[in-house]
């Protein structure tokens, strides 16, 4: 249950990635193929909480490898687009939105084994670096706080589509990212291991632009 790290959020992916040979359309029009950040518009964006999904997995006893998410979540992106080095994310989560369907489980979860809510009613990731490996796909490292414990996660990042939301009209960034922690680095020692430490943290995330 350790998924905490889920924060890791990772949705600050959208940064990871540089720029690379432009098809020559217009600033904000769609970008098909390879999605890049070249050509979007440098600033803030922020994560659309309706369509922000942050989950995790684990695995339960060898029966099952539950999936649980949290409701709440938010997230600042501020785009370098010649530079996508330079930018960076900020991701909180709270706590007492994690969301398994079972209220039994959403109470264990926020008790002083795993979550902790009510004392450390916020996570919190912060992005120190991003690494390229091609046009859309690369690496996110920061500083990953679950219950006032800091450690580094790195995220697999996959950039998903740069351009205007048909719907909105609004310049969106959008991204998926993944990783594979311990609930033990943070403390969330709980049933371990009969309940497995690794978690598997999995996001979905769209970012608006702000400008």
């Amino acid at each position: 249950m350790v998924k905490k790290l889920f924060a890791t959020c990772v949705l600050s992916a959208a940064f990871a990635f540089g720029a690379s040979a432009h098809d020559g359309k217009n600033h904000g029009e769609e970008i098909h193929g390879d999605a890049t950040v070249e050509g979007a518009s440098a600033g803030e964006y922020r994560i659309d909480p309706s369509h922000a999904y942050v989950t995790f997995t684990y695995n339960h006893l060898g029966f099952s490898n539950p999936t649980i998410g949290f409701k709440t979540v938010d997230a600042t992106l501020v785009l370098d687009p010649v530079t996508p080095a330079n930018s960076r994310v900020t991701i909180t989560i709270d706590a007492a939105s994690v969301e398994s369907l079972v209220p039994a489980l959403n109470e264990q979860l926020m008790s002083p084994d795993y979550f902790d809510a009510a004392n450390h009613p916020q996570i919190h990731f912060v992005s120190t670096q991003a690494m390229q490996a091609n046009p859309s796909q690369g690496k996110i490292f920061g500083d990953l706080t679950i219950k006032g414990v800091t450690k580094p996660v790195v995220l697999d990042v996959t950039l998903n589509k740069v351009g205007k939301n048909p719907i909105t009209q609004k310049e969106m960034i959008g991204v998926s990212a993944h990783t594979l922690v311990l609930r033990s680095d943070w403390g969330l020692n709980a049933y371990v291991p009969a309940v497995g430490n690794e978690v598997e943290i999995h996001i979905e995330a769209e970012f608006e632009f702000q400008g």
